[in-house]
């Protein structure tokens, strides 16, 4: 695929990992094990095997930037999707140790959640599984919703260059970018907007 692409455009300066999967909504005791498998590997094989190729390349000539389509669902405790939820915790993981194997190199690498988007996937979750263990989609007004054009807008301000300060956190497309870049220097100080374990007091 990559070879392909390179042949017909010429390098890829910019990866976006967006494919992913939300079969089986429910309790974790009652979802097929095999489908649970499949929702975690689509996110997470698919982003590692396009990073391995592509990065690469991006090393060998010191630019490129890699942006791992997050949700906050990878951030909090979600109930009845715990695959998706899974995979989206391993993005954040992802996207921090490739930052921290590729800095100074020249290469960006965020994770970005663009929110609810009226996707194939999010259409699936308006089935009678996912009004069951979802309801809160099926009742989200329009309002509720992130139109496909303002998450394309954060893109092309990422391939840009423009959040390569942030390289390593995590970002939500309602999130005011400029702010988050005015404030750069404290985020990556004080190790904000990333996963991790939170000491106990005096630890």
């Amino acid at each position: 695929m990559v070879g392909e692409v390179e042949a017909e455009l010429g390098p890829v300066t910019l990866l976006v990992n967006n494919a992913g999967t939300a079969h089986v909504p429910g309790p974790l005791w009652e979802v097929d094990p095999d489908d649970w498998w499949r929702d975690l590997e689509v996110h997470l094989r698919g982003a590692f095997n396009c990073c391995r190729v592509v990065v690469a390349g991006m090393v060998a000539r010191g630019r490129g930037r890699v942006v791992n389509v997050g949700s906050l669902a990878g951030a909090r405790d979600e109930t009845a999707i715990s695959g998706y939820a899974c995979a989206k915790t391993a993005y954040l993981r992802l996207t921090g140790t490739l930052a921290a194997e590729t800095a100074g190199r020249g290469i960006t690498v965020l994770c970005v959640s663009p929110g609810l988007v009226r996707t194939r996937m999010v259409e699936e979750l308006l089935g009678e599984a996912g009004r069951r263990w979802r309801p809160w989609i099926a009742a989200a007004a329009p309002e509720d919703y992130t139109p496909a054009e303002r998450v394309g807008a954060l893109l092309v301000r990422i391939a840009a260059g423009d959040a390569d300060p942030l390289s390593g956190r995590f970002l939500h497309v309602r999130d005011d970018l400029d702010a988050l870049l005015a404030d750069a220097a404290r985020i990556a100080a004080d190790d904000l907007l990333t996963l991790r374990l939170r000491e106990w007091p005096g630890a």
